[in-house]
């Protein structure tokens, strides 16, 4: 009997053995790279897709400026109310409601001065836009919240000096003996 014949397995030659293992080392670097290959590809695409994005609102940017310089602005600085082609379609307006689209690009929906807003079908002053992202609403809020934290901070200084009123007046016989204590502490 060969020396090394109890150490492998029956049936089987060491050719064989040689053979699956470089079958599965092939097999290994085949997936490695498709692995590689599909990073790569994903990285493209996502690349692709923010470089589109970029680009969608860049267009976006673009249309509000040349529209702010040209139908609005014209009309804008005249003072009158501004009116444009109604759409064919319902119109769309963006999330924030600032923009809508008018089939081919993005368009303003509100004037450079916030005063007006397009509904869909014309310009109207914005105060009379119920529906939208509420421009009109927000500067109400914003004085709303003002208001009210002055009103929290006065609620809470008036508080405070009612409190420190009482302690001194209730407990101001033992403050000054505590101070004189401390005074007799630090000179004696």
């Amino acid at each position: 009997m060969a020396p090394s014949s109890h150490h492998r397995r029956p049936g089987r030659r060491p050719d064989f053995d040689r053979r699956a293992a470089l079958l599965v080392a092939s097999q290994e670097a085949d997936l490695s790279r498709r692995l590689d290959a599909a990073k790569t590809e994903f990285l493209a695409d996502a690349q692709l897709f923010s470089f589109r994005a970029f680009q969608s609102e860049a267009r976006r940017n673009q249309s509000w400026s040349t529209c702010a310089q040209s139908s609005i602005g014209s009309r804008y600085a005249s003072g009158e109310p501004m009116s444009q082609q109604p759409s064919p379609t319902a119109t769309k307006f963006s999330d924030d409601g600032f923009w809508w689209w008018d089939g081919a690009a993005w368009k303003p929906a509100v004037s450079p001065d916030r005063l007006w807003r397009w509904n869909g079908q014309a310009w109207v002053p914005a105060s009379q836009q119920q529906g939208g992202a509420g421009v009109a609403a927000s500067g109400g809020s914003v004085g709303a919240a003002i208001g009210i934290t002055i009103g929290v901070f006065v609620l809470v200084l008036v508080l405070v000096s009612i409190l420190v009123t009482v302690i001194l007046l209730t407990m101001g016989g033992q403050i000054s003996n505590v101070f004189s204590n401390v005074v007799a502490a630090l000179s004696g």
